[in-house]
C-alpha cells in the first residue's frame, strides 16, 4: 500500500496547506526536534458531515498498511472521529489532536508518519482498509 500512499514533505503549514485523506494510506515526513518528550501534533481535523472516520496511526513503519498490527513498534494510536451534534448547520466542527511519541523517536532525525483509514473486517476486526473522507493540516512534531 506504501506505493499508493503520497509522500509529503511536511513544515508547520498555513490554515489553507492541508491533507486530504480518503481511501489510501498517507505517510509524510517531519523533523523531530531535539527534546526530552516528542508531540505529534494533527490540527484542525475534520471528517466529512455526517459521517465517521477511524484512523490508525504508526511512525517509521515504511510498509504500514490497514492490516499492521498494532503490536507493531511504530503504532502510535487509533483515532475515532464522530459526527459532529452541533446545531452549526451541519458544518463539520474541528478537532486537534497531540500524540506523545516513543521515547526511542529519534531526536534531531528526520521521522515518518503515516495515517491509515481503517474499518472492520469479516471477523470485527480493525484491521481493513476504508473509505474516509479526512482532511486535517500537516502534522508536525515539537518537544515538551
Amino acid at each position: 500500500m506504501l506505493a499508493a500512499a503520497l509522500l509529503l514533505t511536511a513544515v508547520h503549514c498555513a490554515a489553507s496547506d492541508r491533507l486530504q485523506i480518503t481511501a489510501a494510506p498517507v505517510m509524510m515526513q517531519t523533523s523531530a526536534p531535539r527534546g526530552a518528550a516528542l508531540v505529534l501534533h494533527l490540527d484542525d481535523v475534520r471528517v466529512a458531515s455526517g459521517e465517521s472516520a477511524m484512523l490508525r496511526l504508526f511512525i517509521n513503519t515504511p510498509n504500514a498498511s490497514a492490516k499492521t498490527s498494532t503490536s507493531n513498534p511504530g503504532f502510535l494510536q487509533d483515532l475515532y472521529l464522530v459526527p459532529s451534534r452541533s446545531a452549526r448547520g451541519g458544518k463539520s466542527s474541528s478537532q486537534n489532536f497531540t500524540v506523545p511519541l516513543p521515547s526511542g523517536t529519534p531526536r534531531g532525525a528526520r521521522i515518518s508518519v503515516h495515517i491509515i483509514p481503517i474499518e472492520a473486517g469479516a471477523g470485527g476486526e480493525m484491521n481493513a482498509a476504508a473509505r474516509v473522507h479526512v482532511s486535517l493540516k500537516r502534522p508536525y512534531v515539537t518537544a515538551r
